[in-house]
């Protein structure tokens, strides 16, 4: 796998992976440090906490500063979420999936230390000129 191969898994399922596979998808996220979980969420549920985010931090946009709220990047804000309504979803917070996935790494009694969302403001620059990967419609591996 070269640096810019990121492994994608067509993860459209509610339950935990087979033991064999999730084995394969903890390597392949060790290894490269990142994996995307392709469909993880039905798109009505993705819709449903778009539409949360931007009721409740919709006017992050109008300030940088707060409590909850650290700039990390020309026009990027990271925002500590609030565990509460659809963001405290089990399936958000522990998604079977993904923790068949990160269990076999950091073990059944790992802890999440912070619940964000990095947000991109109006006339940030492309995620390609910031040194982020863009990773197309690639399919499952």
């Amino acid at each position: 796998m070269t640096a810019t191969e990121i492994p994608i898994l067509k993860a459209g399922a509610s339950s935990a992976l087979p033991d064999p596979i999730a084995a394969h998808a903890a390597q392949r996220f060790a290894d490269a440090g990142v994996l995307i979980l392709k469909d993880l969420l039905p798109a009505d549920r993705v819709t449903a906490l778009h539409e949360a985010y931007a009721i409740e931090y919709g006017d992050i946009g109008c300030r940088s500063t707060g409590n909850h709220i650290m700039e990390v990047g020309d026009k990027r804000l990271m925002i500590t979420l609030g565990v509460s309504g659809i963001f405290a979803a089990p399936e958000i917070l522990a998604h079977p999936v993904a923790l068949s996935i990160v269990s076999p790494l950091l073990g059944n009694d790992f802890i999440l230390g912070s619940y964000v969302a990095v947000t991109s403001m109006a006339g940030c620059p492309s995620p390609l000129k910031l040194g982020h990967y863009f990773v197309p419609d690639r399919g499952d591996f």
